[in-house]
């Protein structure tokens, strides 16, 4: 069972990755997992008075107590399955003793593994496990409640296990989240459905629906080739990945430049705040899922997620949400 057990580690060391993936699959899902560096981990080590630089340790945060060094290893191994949590004993090996040893292999771990992106890749069937977690995890919210995770990158999640194995994901950082008016995701629904049957009425009716004001050919065409990249993995009913062959730093580059030069030949355009933060997190999951290597039928998981899609459901769900976390309602 779960447990209140948090580790925090060096997210750009490969010897600490590892160690957590090893851990990971060794807790029963016991322990959460975090970077030093982010800003979560950030605020964990103020709220406990621990400086990540003095403690230069992995640090485990249980029953509300901070673990550091070789106590924090030696606890973390009691949670782990035999023959791993025997390794518990030498807790009765006084601290400095058991810490002058963890000192050793701290100051050289970054040799012993090398750099965080030397890490071994996962098997297809946990990066694709993982990456129908990430989509469940962005999708199903927005289309149930119309939120999103504004910013979906891979600093941004980590990995929950359960059984010994990677099962999903944790996100992270909610001062991302952005609540959309249900109108939005109507649009977003009637463009799919536009592109999907080739319906330019339905797509230039999602267009409006978003705030595009006067809408010529010419735009139509421009806010096109944006829509055909972002949905096209949704409209092929096919296993492939997101972006076949580019590189997840490329992901959707190519496109931004034709839509951002044809924007600035045609003249000033608004473009609607909701559009550009849609836009945005669209570009980072798919960053997420060229990272995985993950190769899904993204088509399916969409049509899953919308089968019985209700815009008056929707928005009921959305405002008694907002209303019991005592949030405003969507304008």
């Amino acid at each position: 069972m779960p447990g209140d057990g948090i580790i925090l580690f060096d997210g750009t060391c490969a010897f600490c990755e590892r160690s957590v993936r090893f851990i990971a699959t060794r807790d029963n899902g016991y322990f959460k997992f975090g970077a030093s560096q982010n800003p979560e981990g950030r605020a964990l080590l103020a709220q406990y008075g621990t400086n990540r630089e003095s403690a230069r340790s992995i640090i485990l945060i249980e029953h509300g107590e901070v673990s550091l060094r070789s106590t924090a290893v030696l606890k973390i191994a009691r949670r782990m399955t035999p023959p791993w949590r025997w390794a518990a004993i030498l807790l009765v090996i006084p601290a400095p003793i058991r810490d002058a040893v963890y000192r050793v292999v701290a100051a050289i771990r970054h040799r012993l593994a090398g750099p965080s992106n030397a890490c071994e890749i996962p098997p297809p069937e946990i990066r694709n496990r993982l990456a129908v977690a990430m989509f469940k995890a962005w999708w199903h919210p927005f289309s149930h409640v119309a939120v999103i995770h504004g910013d979906p990158h891979l600093g941004n999640y980590t990995v929950f296990s359960e059984g010994g194995e990677a099962r999903g994901i944790n996100l992270l950082d909610y001062g991302c989240i952005r609540i959309f008016p249900p109108s939005f995701v109507g649009g977003v629904m009637d463009l799919y459905h536009g592109l999907l049957h080739n319906d330019d009425e339905r797509i230039v009716h999602a267009y409006e629906v978003w705030g595009f004001k006067r809408l010529s050919r010419e735009l139509i065409d421009i806010l096109n080739i944006w829509a055909r990249f972002i949905y096209g993995p949704l409209l092929e009913d096919r296993v492939r990945t997101i972006a076949d062959g580019v590189k997840p730093s490329e992901y959707g580059r190519r496109q931004a430049f034709q839509v951002h030069k044809a924007l600035k030949e045609r003249g000033p355009v608004t473009v609607p705040l909701e559009f550009v933060f849609m836009d945005r997190a669209a570009v980072g999951l798919g960053g997420v899922f060229l990272h995985l290597k993950a190769e899904l039928n993204y088509h399916r998981l969409f049509e899953s997620e919308i089968e019985r899609f209700s815009l008056d459901e929707l928005a009921t769900r959305q405002a008694t949400a907002l209303r019991d976390a005592s949030l405003p309602q969507a304008a």
